[in-house]
């Protein structure tokens, strides 16, 4: 039986991935805001989860000029949240801006007064890093653009084998 709930998201819309030894299913996509995106998802399963589990999320960035304009928006939005893994930002062929990086996201989301950020930088580390902080019945969600909808998979993958 898997530990954790999975729960992903993109850009453009939202799924649930119901942790269920019996297997996982996935409801057809919803549409929401992307500024929003995050408050609104971490909200939502925190208020599914009023029975004490916490949530996780796992976040990339999706374009500098984005990351750029949101910042702030990016950095209120987690709080929700009781530990967020920031990967590197998703350049989509955009050039980087000087002092946008993921990194400073992570620190403005601590600066705004969260204990738990965390800089994960790739995948796989970020995998490792939501995997580990989540416990039992606690809810991992996956939030950004590029490669991030890849994650999924793995975190299934750690949570099955219990590493």
């Amino acid at each position: 039986m898997l530990r954790a709930l999975l729960i992903g998201a993109s850009l453009a819309a939202v799924s649930v991935l119901p942790a269920a030894a019996s297997g996982l299913a996935t409801p057809p996509p919803s549409p929401i805001q992307p500024k929003l995106e995050a408050k609104v998802s971490a909200r939502t399963i925190s208020l599914t989860y009023e029975n004490g589990a916490r949530v996780h999320v796992l976040f990339q960035p999706h374009r500098y000029t984005r990351t750029d304009a949101l910042m702030d928006d990016f950095a209120r939005a987690f709080h929700q949240a009781d530990s967020v893994h920031v990967m590197d930002i998703y350049a989509a062929s955009e050039p980087p801006i000087e002092g946008v990086t993921a990194e400073a996201l992570t620190r403005r989301i601590a600066d705004f007064g969260h204990r738990g950020a965390h800089y994960v930088g790739t995948m796989d580390r970020g995998v490792e890093s939501v995997v580990a902080a989540a416990g039992p019945g606690d809810a991992i969600l996956t939030l950004g653009a590029g490669s991030v909808s890849q994650a999924g998979e793995k975190i299934l993958e750690r949570l099955r084998s219990g590493n």
